[in-house]
């Protein structure tokens, strides 16, 4: 294979620790990307070369934790904005009516699952993993919130003469 990486490559685990690896690895991994993603340059040692580090060298593993709880904080703000959003949530009919875009909202809630799977497999200390219900349904009522921007009502109450109106 022509264009192999460090991440592969046997030699990359005979990478001699540094700091200035140490923080191009702790700085790639808070700015968001994977760890593979950082390795794959040139000079860089692989993923067991990285956990050996981390086991040997306290600083480096503390250094570590901290971005990825600085990753895991990045991941938590993007959740907001993606629930906060929106735009997408209601369309038009093209008749005067509107619907729920179900669409967008199964996007929205994969995209916030996505990333709060990688803040919970990050930093399970933080961010603890959703515990099953095993079974049991609770008693407190569900709350559901409809996002209306345009206050247009959802569900109007039509009387006969829209109904003829309207042909339906």
């Amino acid at each position: 294979m022509a264009n192999q990486t460090n991440y592969f490559k046997k030699d990359a685990d005979k990478v001699a620790f540094s700091e200035e690896i140490a923080e191009k690895i702790c700085q790639g991994i808070a700015s968001g990307l994977y760890l593979y993603e950082i390795l794959r340059e040139p000079g860089l040692p692989c993923r067991r070369a990285v956990t050996r580090w981390r086991a040997e060298n306290p600083e480096f593993a503390s250094a570590l934790e901290a971005a990825y709880e600085e990753q895991a904080e990045k991941l938590e703000r993007e959740c907001d904005k993606i629930t906060d959003d929106k735009s997408d949530d209601i369309l038009s009919t093209g008749k005067g009516g509107f619907v729920g875009n179900s669409a967008a909202v199964a996007r929205t809630r994969e995209q916030v699952n996505q990333r709060r799977f990688k803040m919970q497999t990050r930093v399970p200390h933080i961010y603890k993993p959703d515990k099953a219900v095993n079974g049991t349904v609770s008693s407190e009522p569900l709350t559901v919130t409809i996002s209306n921007p345009n206050n247009v009502p959802l569900w109007p109450k039509f009387t006969a003469k829209d109904y003829k109106e309207r042909g339906l």
